[in-house]
């Protein structure tokens, strides 16, 4: 910042970007709107803000300049608002000086992420890969680990105790086995069961 002041100290500011002709020429119109109270060296910095529609450098103005005439034939030439308009031709200047200083070294290895992109954006084989991760998220959450989890939730914290990591399994299964013969599967029950399945009741083997 200091060396661009020590510059422009040095030398009277001259603008040196230049737009596209058919917005040079609204530019310009403007300039020749602006009275003395302007210096010249920064009409064009107010005409280019009056075009944007800039409130408070339009205020600065003690005369109130109109051009809404600038303004629309500018936008009917290039089919866009004023504001885009000029905000592309900044944009196209700073490309053409970036293209003048700017040269960049081309990259004769590729990193591991440059190398994955290859693979995975490539055209043919990006569906294949989808699909091949889908089936495999698919398959791991439910066949696998998604069971694994699941069922030692609903045993283990909602189920009928918890158990972490199998600690403690045997002496529940003992007790609750001990419970079901002694308060569930009674001999009058299974007996019950029996004749019922002897008779034919489906539902009494599958019970049984």
């Amino acid at each position: 910042m200091e060396l661009a002041i020590a510059t422009a100290r040095k030398n009277p500011p001259i603008p040196m970007h230049v737009f596209d002709e058919r917005a040079e020429r609204a530019i310009a119109s403007v300039m020749t709107k602006l009275g003395e109270e302007i210096p010249n060296e920064q009409k064009r910095f107010f005409a280019v803000k009056l075009l944007e529609g800039d409130d408070k450098i339009a205020n600065l103005i003690h005369n109130m300049l109109d051009v809404t005439a600038e303004i629309k034939d500018l936008e009917d030439e290039f089919d866009d608002d004023v504001e885009s308009i000029i905000t592309n031709e900044r944009y196209i200047f700073i490309f053409s000086i970036i293209n003048t200083c700017l040269s960049k070294r081309r990259k004769t290895t590729l990193t591991t992420s440059d190398k994955i992109d290859k693979i995975v954006t490539n055209r043919v084989a990006t569906l294949p890969i989808f699909a091949i991760v889908m089936i495999l998220v698919y398959y791991i959450s439910v066949s696998t680990v998604g069971t694994w989890v699941t069922d030692w939730t609903n045993d283990g914290v909602f189920g009928d105790g918890w158990h972490l990591f199998g600690s403690g399994n045997t002496a529940f299964n003992s007790d609750i086995t001990s419970y079901a013969v002694e308060y569930i599967w009674t001999q009058d029950i299974i007996k019950t069961v029996e004749v019922a399945a002897d008779a034919g009741a489906s539902s009494g083997r599958q019970i049984f």
